[in-house]
């Protein structure tokens, strides 16, 4: 079964945008931040990396910016990890 988390290549959300040689990395410095606390927490095994894309609602994977949707299913797999111990 296929989610909104599966669209990439799909017929009506447009093509990919071409990276650009000189666009950075990252942004905003929190940008940089979430990245680094993601590889640290799965690095950890605190969360599974597979685990955290069907985190998000639908409509916020459609929105959100590509940091964002890193933050927030980051929040939501902390907070779920956290509700788990207890």
């Amino acid at each position: 079964m296929s989610r909104v988390h599966d669209v990439g290549g799909l017929a009506g959300f447009g093509p990919l945008s071409p990276h650009q040689k000189e666009e950075p990395t990252f942004h905003e410095p929190w940008e940089g931040r979430t990245f680094g606390m993601v590889l640290a927490i799965t690095r950890q095994r605190v969360l599974e990396p597979g685990g955290l894309r069907p985190a998000m609602e639908p409509e916020e994977h459609l929105t959100f910016s590509y940091y964002h949707k890193w933050l927030k299913t980051l929040e939501t797999g902390l907070l779920a990890a956290e509700d788990n111990h207890h």
